[in-house]
């Protein structure tokens, strides 16, 4: 469970990374991020644990075998108590 301000995986800045606190943690550089949450989300993080483990989970995600919900807290005056907002997320070739 990632909480705010800490990055998932290292950058150049030096920051508290959680990939960095695991290997640390269990001594091993075989751990790595099966997908990554922004700095200042908090939530739950996946990673794998050796190869194998990361190898199944890339083909889960490049299969789209994998289900996600996300849940957002807002804050203001909203139209209705209760509703849901479904948004499918655009992958620029850019970014992969």
């Amino acid at each position: 469970n990632k909480p705010i301000g800490i990055l998932s995986i290292p950058d150049h800045s030096r920051q508290a990374d959680v990939i960095s606190i695991l290997r640390q943690y269990y001594q091993t550089e075989s751990i790595a991020a099966v997908h990554r949450i922004d700095r200042e989300t908090s939530g739950l993080m996946v990673v794998a644990r050796g190869k194998a483990s990361a190898s199944a989970f890339d083909e889960l995600f490049e299969k789209y075998n994998i289900h996600r919900n996300y849940l957002a807290i807002v804050e203001g005056n909203l139209k209705s108590d209760k509703g849901t907002w479904q948004s499918h997320l655009l992958e620029l070739d850019n970014f992969k």
